[in-house]
């Protein structure tokens, strides 16, 4: 995403649900951002498309396996990631990134302003 905030959950179920909250004080705020969602193969592709300077708030929340690899990546936002096995990668030019305990897989994470 190029901005907006994302949270990783784990959950018991062997599919990915991905949760978008968006906040404005406008409607047409609200309507003029679009989230696209694809699926290639095993992977799957979540980007927020808007302009970012009409003050909208975003949160993708999305809920996994618990054994499952992640490539996250973010504009602008915090990164948190529950405890899961499996590779994780993240990536927020302007944010804070929160993991949980990794098994079974390397922890690759990086903030350009950030904690």
């Amino acid at each position: 995403s190029d901005q907006g905030s994302i949270k990783v959950e784990i959950w018991d179920k062997q599919t990915v649900e991905v949760l978008v909250e968006k906040k404005a004080r406008k409607q047409k705020q609200l309507d003029s951002f679009k989230v696209n969602f694809d699926q290639k193969g095993n992977d799957i592709f979540v980007e927020g498309d808007g302009d970012w300077n009409n003050k909208v708030s975003v949160k993708f929340i999305i809920k996994v396996p618990q054994e499952f690899n992640l490539d996250l990546k973010t504009g602008g936002g915090s990164i948190g990631v529950a405890d899961i096995s499996g590779e994780v990668k993240v990536n927020t030019s302007g944010g804070s990134i929160s993991i949980g305990n990794v098994t079974q897989g390397n922890v690759d994470a990086h903030t350009s302003c950030g904690s």
